[in-house]
């Protein structure tokens, strides 16, 4: 079993902090890499990860705490005539990072509001929004009001254009954080043995007290909404406004919801990255015992290669250009590897009596001296197997300079 772990050093002699992790073999205690950095880069950069026991390894990930979610997905869609964007249309059901506007650097609700938590350890959950709301819509003192009148789960409206007195749905009339019933309900999904109903709080955005018709939830434009990430309690307004207190302190992040046409049983899931966390993550895996069989060997046969092929003057795994390389690759215990020129000079013989897979040409021929540019033929002969297999091999060499051989 190989483990993978994650951590933090500092250099003294540049004086600053870098990220590094190492490879352990678990079954035998051996360091196999260590001082790796973080590859998070591009394709280059795997191509020259290092390459440990067969296994190309690289850390692909961020030690900061996402500042947007990473995915939204409508994952259920009973009545399949429900479209999910990110784009800003009030035609769709439409829900955006908070980055979307410009100069905000995150969709952190302490970033925005003022309030909530910059631990990474909240700003990695996931969530579900959960679309189970049932409308009812009716005219009161001539104006046409459109509520959730069952499912969903009531939400605090912190935030009303003319002032919460004026909101037409505000229960108590005062100029303070309301609860109101909104068509979705919010869920914490990021353990799937422990998923819980969480709070959400609001901005009413656009709205008036004398639109028509007016949304409890407005569905056709924006509202500003903050995933609280503690249980669920449809009793306690959770304000943002008054300033950092132990309600809002779990507030996590500010989406946009420009708009909300949903159907019944719509199921939205939002996917923030786990970063790193220096000295906590640790990744193991193992394989399995290689059980024998003469069918899966031959069949294994079909599989043998060379790479990298061609070779363009270097390979990743090579450590100084005194020490080249390339790999035969899916070989049986018992082989021997003949490689010839085009002119048929056999150029070097491998044997190879072990139950290793790979075996290594040094890109020398029988006198130890580098070979010459060019393509080679590998003939490949498995006895035990009774087969043989030919692969073209392309050597470009870099130029030699043979006094130091």
């Amino acid at each position: 079993m190989l483990k993978v772990l994650v951590q933090l050093l500092k250099l003294v002699t540049h004086k600053k902090t870098v990220n590094e992790w190492y490879l352990k073999n678990t079954t035998t205690g051996q360091v196999l890499l260590s001082h790796q950095p973080d590859t998070n880069i591009d394709d280059v950069a795997f191509a020259a990860s290092p390459v440990v026991d067969g296994f190309q390894m690289r850390v692909n990930g961020n030690f900061g705490a996402p500042i947007n979610y990473s995915s939204i997905q409508l994952v259920e869609n009973p009545s399949g005539e429900t479209t999910l964007t990110a784009s800003g249309s009030n035609t769709t059901l439409d829900i955006l990072n908070y980055t979307y506007f410009s100069g905000v650097v995150s969709s952190w609700a302490i970033d925005n509001f003022g309030v909530g938590t910059t631990s990474v350890d909240e700003l990695q959950q996931d969530y579900e929004l959960r679309f189970t709301g049932i409308e009812e819509t009716n005219v009161v003192n001539g104006q046409t009001q459109i509520t959730t009148a069952s499912g969903g789960q009531m939400a605090t409206c912190f935030r009303f254009n003319e002032g919460l007195a004026a909101h037409p749905l505000n229960p108590t009339g005062e100029d303070a954080a309301f609860l109101i019933r909104i068509p979705f309900e919010v869920w914490n999904v990021e353990d799937p043995d422990n998923e819980y109903q969480v709070n959400l709080t609001f901005r009413d955005r656009l709205q008036t007290s004398t639109d028509e018709p007016f949304y409890a939830w407005n569905k056709v434009n924006r509202m500003y909404a903050i995933i609280v990430n503690t249980p669920y309690d449809e009793t306690q307004p959770i304000q943002v406004d008054n300033g950092p207190d132990e309600l809002n302190a779990n507030a996590t992040w500010v989406t946009v919801h420009y708009g909300t046409n949903y159907h019944v049983g719509d199921v939205v899931r939002i996917n923030y990255a786990n970063p790193i966390q220096l000295g906590k993550d640790k990744f193991t895996f193992k394989t399995d015992p290689a059980t024998f069989s003469k069918e899966k060997a031959v069949a294994d046969v079909e599989e043998v290669n060379v790479f990298p092929n061609p070779y363009y003057g270097v390979n990743p795994q090579e450590l100084n250009k005194y020490n080249r390389w390339v790999t035969f690759s899916h070989l049986p215990e018992k082989v021997e590897i003949t490689i010839v020129n085009l002119g048929g000079q056999i150029v070097r013989k491998l044997n190879k009596q072990d139950d290793a897979q790979f075996l290594k040409w040094d890109l020398a021929n029988e006198n130890g001296l580098p070979v010459a540019s060019g393509l080679y033929l590998a003939y490949v002969d498995m006895p035990d197997q009774g087969k043989t297999k030919i692969l073209k091999v392309a050597i470009f060499q870099e130029q030699q300079v043979l006094d130091r051989f």
